[in-house]
């Protein structure tokens, strides 16, 4: 009970941070006056998302079907593969925002959205990797 509410309350903070540095960046333009701070927050939205569905699947008791938790290929594949389903779910929102509500002014060109679900992905992976010794202690 201890680990599930430490990761609650680490996904739960980690979310606010990020959402509240997003609101923040988006107001003022940083994302337009900071190369490379929209590929960080993808990073750090990868990162998020990897945290979320780990404690989701393994520690918040909610998700009842039996996962192979002593497998290590399934768990970054389940992971990564979560982090890259919401990516590419984020640059469906920036794609609709950009052409129905904001007018050109949320998602650049191909070459953007490429590299946006490539941070998304590293980090996801990349978390996980750092998460992987602590799955033996889980099951």
């Amino acid at each position: 009970m201890a680990l599930q509410t430490k990761y609650s309350k680490a996904v739960l903070i980690n979310f606010a941070l990020f959402f509240a540095v997003h609101l923040l960046a988006s107001s003022w333009g940083f994302y337009y006056i900071a190369q490379g701070f929209d590929k960080v927050m993808h990073f750090w939205g990868g990162v998020s998302v990897a945290l979320f569905f780990i404690w989701y699947f393994y520690f918040s008791g909610r998700f009842t079907l039996p996962l192979p938790k002593d497998s290590k290929i399934f768990f970054i594949f389940l992971i990564v593969g979560l982090v890259a389903l919401v990516g590419v779910g984020w640059e469906f929102f920036e794609y609709i925002g950009n052409n129905y509500i904001a007018k050109g002014q949320m998602q650049g060109d191909l070459t953007d959205t490429m590299g946006d679900l490539f941070a998304d992905l590293v980090g996801g992976l990349v978390f996980s990797l750092c998460f992987l010794p602590k799955i033996k202690k889980i099951s």
